[in-house]
């Protein structure tokens, strides 16, 4: 069964609330987009001028854009995340990539920071996470605002087939 893109884009709505409940996002840091079949676009959560933070994205929140960021409606009201890219190149370099995650999560920036090695030592309560700990988290060694593509295309090299790539703060 193939889902409406209203339902995906429900989704991506529901994701960037489940993102905040769970600690991964602060404040208004953090996006979530989810490919749209058959066509160059995504559906991204996008900030608004009554903005009150990603715990509270509404399905109004998330918008449809190309992967450059162009939505011919959009007008001013909402405005694409400044990191758009991270999303955008990754899928046009990733066909096999349906959903791209922006996220801060306080153990990974600690890990960054400190220069912790990742560890698989959560693995009896997440598997997923030991097996890509396990597996190996890519690491971008750097910390910058990836706002524009020239930017984002070292980083998706660093990730490579992965699912995930940590930058390094």
């Amino acid at each position: 069964m193939v889902e409406s893109t209203e339902e995906l884009r429900e989704k991506v709505a529901i994701s960037c609330r489940i993102l905040a409940m769970e600690g991964l996002v602060d404040e208004i840091l953090g996006h979530v987009s989810a490919r749209i079949a058959d066509a160059d676009e995504m559906w991204i959560r996008c900030r608004s001028p009554e903005e009150e933070g990603v715990r509270y994205t509404t399905v109004d929140a998330v918008r449809r854009v190309d992967f450059d960021g162009k939505e011919p409606h959009r007008g001013k009201q909402y405005q694409v995340p400044n990191e758009l890219p991270i999303h955008g190149e990754i899928y046009k370099k990733r066909p096999d990539v349906d959903c791209v995650i922006h996220a801060h999560p306080k153990e990974a920036l600690i890990c960054g920071i400190t220069e912790l090695e990742f560890r698989p030592i959560f693995g009896a309560f997440n598997i997923t996470a030991m097996r890509m700990a396990l597996e190996g988290i890519p690491v971008f060694a750097h910390s910058y605002l990836v706002n524009r593509p020239e930017l984002a295309a070292p980083m998706i090299e660093i990730m490579g087939e992965k699912s995930i790539c940590l930058m390094q703060p």
